[in-house]
């Protein structure tokens, strides 16, 4: 019966259009009650997935916690489409992806324009500085466990995203394009 309900509430669910229902039921039921430990998640992932899958997903959660823990102010990297393909492919393909993203920290939302998000909320910092920290450092120990993971399994972290500069290859810098040579107010080069 509680599948059932589930498979009813699926098919009101914007990611319920491209997939199967019982797909979306299973994320669904990876969202309620409470969140699974982020090993419990593993596991189930790591028993679901062959290696290269299991290893491909990984990188990616931990390409989007590296960048939620460099960017924690920035709500983009906090709010992943239901609708995205690499989200679909790597997390929502079956009930052990959206666990993972469930044992994370992500919850599951509508948008506004009717696709579903899963989406990680940041608390607020000027409001209550303890919930924040609690909330940066759970993020960094989960962080921290992907990137133990990866390596064990002797498999590189994706490149994180960086702000604030003009990357264009085997294109020649202009006038006023930022140039990064100054690190900890050292000049670049060799020290």
């Amino acid at each position: 019966a509680a599948r059932a309900d589930r498979q009813g509430a699926a098919a009101s669910l914007p990611l319920a259009q491209a997939d199967d229902p019982q797909v979306a039921a299973d994320v669904l039921a990876a969202f309620e009650g409470p969140a699974p430990s982020v090993e419990s998640a593993l596991g189930a992932l790591r028993g679901a997935a062959d290696r290269q899958a299991f290893a491909d997903s990984l990188q990616i959660a931990a390409m989007l916690l590296a960048n939620i823990h460099s960017f924690p102010e920035d709500s983009a990297f906090r709010a992943l489409r239901a609708s995205n393909p690499l989200v679909r492919a790597h997390f929502l393909g079956g009930s052990e992806g959206p666990r993972l993203l469930r044992a994370l920290g992500f919850a599951l939302q509508h948008a506004e324009d009717g696709d579903a998000l899963l989406r990680m909320d940041e608390p607020d910092v000027q409001s209550d500085f303890e919930v924040w920290a609690a909330w940066f450092d759970a993020l960094k120990t989960n962080l921290e466990r992907l990137r133990a993971e990866l390596k064990s399994m002797r498999v590189a972290e994706l490149p994180t995203a960086v702000k604030g500069g003009v990357y264009a290859p085997g294109r020649a810098r202009g006038a006023g394009e930022m140039q990064l040579a100054t690190l900890h107010g050292s000049s670049g080069g060799a020290v």
